[in-house]
C-alpha cells in the first residue's frame, strides 16, 4: 500500500514539477510524466525494490508522514 500511495504522490510531484516549468500542460503531458515514472521505478526491479526498502523505514515513511503531504 505504501509502494502505490507514494507513487501516486511522486507522480503528482513530477507533474507539478512539468506545471511551473510550462503552465500550459496538455493532458499528453500528464499522461507521460506518469508512464514516465512506472517505467523508471514500477517497472524496473532494481528500483522497485530500492523503494520498497526505503519505505520500510517508518521513522522517515510512516504512513502519517505520507498522509501529511497530502494536504496542500
Amino acid at each position: 500500500m505504501k509502494f502505490s500511495f507514494a507513487g501516486t504522490i511522486l507522480i503528482r510531484e513530477l507533474v507539478r514539477a512539468e506545471w511551473i516549468r510550462n503552465p500550459d500542460i496538455t493532458g499528453e503531458t500528464l499522461l507521460r510524466t506518469a508512464w514516465r515514472y512506472a517505467r523508471e521505478v514500477e517497472h524496473s526491479d532494481k528500483n522497485k525494490f530500492l523503494m520498497e526498502e526505503l519505505l520500510a523505514d517508518e521513522e522517515r515513511f510512516g504512513l502519517e508522514d505520507l498522509f501529511s503531504l497530502l494536504l496542500p
